[in-house]
């Protein structure tokens, strides 16, 4: 069976905290063979809620450092 993490929206926390928790994530689907997966956007420019804490890039669509730890 194939597993893909749909909508992922860190809430919660200060950003450092929202960066960790989605490496986390990042991390354990990659590790667990995911197929796929899908933030609440990609940056606060077109985040839902409105900001870019817990998404991989900033607002001008670059790559966070936090997650750029993470994809390594």
């Amino acid at each position: 069976m194939k597993v893909q993490i749909t909508e992922l929206d860190v809430k919660g926390g200060d950003a450092a905290a929202k960066a960790a928790t989605t490496k986390d994530v990042w991390d354990a689907a990659v590790k667990g063979g995911a197929s796929g997966l899908t933030f609440w956007g990609v940056s606060g420019r077109h985040s839902r809620i409105g900001n870019d804490a817990g998404l991989p890039f900033d607002q001008q669509m670059k790559l966070k450092g936090s997650m750029k730890d993470a994809i390594r």
